[in-house]
């Protein structure tokens, strides 16, 4: 159970990815899709490039960025799936609260392993009125370039990202499949996925 759960989080792009997409952004980038990921980028850079940060500042800066630059409550609804609608107002609750402690863990410690990388933006499409897709390169200083899409939702009012795909692989899509997976292998109860985050969680403390 557990070990599917950490397959979710050992590819280091998609680390990259997150850092590049939860920096503070200046109330201009707001309006424009393409502008509020080139902030969020150049702002990542000071983030990265701080590799003195002791791991619980590390952790307690990450969770910040983490909850302003993406929409943390409609990931949960959608990662969760059709087991959203199945679980009581307490389990959503508490797999909101575990889910953002999983994230944060999980990649805060992996902040240090900036090796240089840069990013570039291509384009900008509108999905509908609220949402837009943001098309950019992530360059390392060794290997081949990474193509990272922005999916953007605007309902709230600013801009916050929902998901990221990575060479066209969507994180929510994977995320969901491998936490279906652990439900459906535990009788479909939703509080045995919370059980197991809980339990990785505890592991990366």
């Amino acid at each position: 159970m557990t070990g599917r759960i950490g397959k979710i989080v050992t590819a280091p792009v998609w680390c990259l990815a997150f850092l590049w997409a939860t920096a503070t952004y200046s109330s201009a980038a707001t309006q424009d899709p393409k502008a509020f990921i080139q902030s969020l980028g150049n702002e990542a850079l000071g983030l990265l490039q701080q590799q003195e940060l002791a791991p619980d500042q590390r952790v307690a800066e990450f969770r910040r960025l983490f909850v302003k630059g993406f929409d943390v409550d409609k990931i949960s609804r959608l990662v969760l799936g059709r087991y959203w609608r199945k679980a009581t107002a307490a389990e959503r609750e508490e797999f909101r609260s575990v889910f953002e402690d999983f994230v944060v863990k999980s990649y805060a410690d992996r902040l240090s392993n900036y090796s240089g990388e840069a990013f570039t933006i291509q384009s900008a499409t509108k999905r509908n009125e609220t949402e837009s897709v943001v098309q950019s390169t992530i360059v390392r200083p060794t290997g081949p370039p990474t193509r990272v899409d922005w999916r953007i939702d605007a309902a709230s009012g600013e801009q916050k990202i929902v998901d990221v795909a990575i060479e066209g692989v969507s994180m929510l899509v994977t995320q969901r499949s491998e936490f279906a997976s652990v439900i459906r292998s535990n009788g479909g109860k939703v509080s045995s996925l919370i059980v197991a985050l809980r339990k990785q969680v505890s592991r990366l403390n």
